[in-house]
C-alpha cells in the first residue's frame, strides 16, 4: 500500500482524534519530533513545540509483515468510517461512485 504525505497522514490523524466518539485515536506528543510553530504571545517569533502523533497508530505497517489484516485505527472503528486506500484505489472509487450518482439522476 503507498505511504501517504506525512503531513496529510498527519491531518487525517488529527482530524480522525478529534471526530471518534469513541477515542479509539488519540493525538500525544511525539517528543523524538519538534516542528517550528508560531509564537502568538510574541508575534513574529516562533518556537519549537513536539510534533504531534496518533497514539493508536501502528504507522499502517510501512515494512509489511502485519499481523493484522487492517491497520490499528481501521480495525478499531466500530463504524467503518476509517479506511486506507491507495490513490490509484480512491480514484476508481470516486469515479464508480459519481457515474452512479449521475444515473441516478438520469432517472
Amino acid at each position: 500500500m503507498a505511504p501517504l504525505i506525512p503531513a496529510l497522514q498527519r491531518i487525517q490523524h488529527q482530524l480522525c482524534a478529534s471526530n471518534c466518539p469513541y477515542g479509539d485515536i488519540f493525538m500525544v506528543p511525539n517528543r523524538g519530533r519538534s516542528i517550528e510553530v508560531p509564537d502568538f504571545d510574541d508575534p513574529g517569533e516562533s518556537r519549537m513545540v513536539a510534533q504531534l502523533k496518533a497514539a493508536t497508530c501502528d504507522l499502517c505497517d510501512a515494512e509489511g509483515d502485519r499481523s493484522a489484516p487492517k491497520p490499528q485505527c481501521v480495525a478499531s472503528c466500530p463504524h467503518e468510517a476509517a479506511s486506507r486506500v491507495t490513490g490509484p484505489e480512491l480514484l476508481q472509487l470516486v469515479t464508480n461512485r459519481s457515474g452512479r450518482a449521475g444515473e441516478s439522476n438520469l432517472l
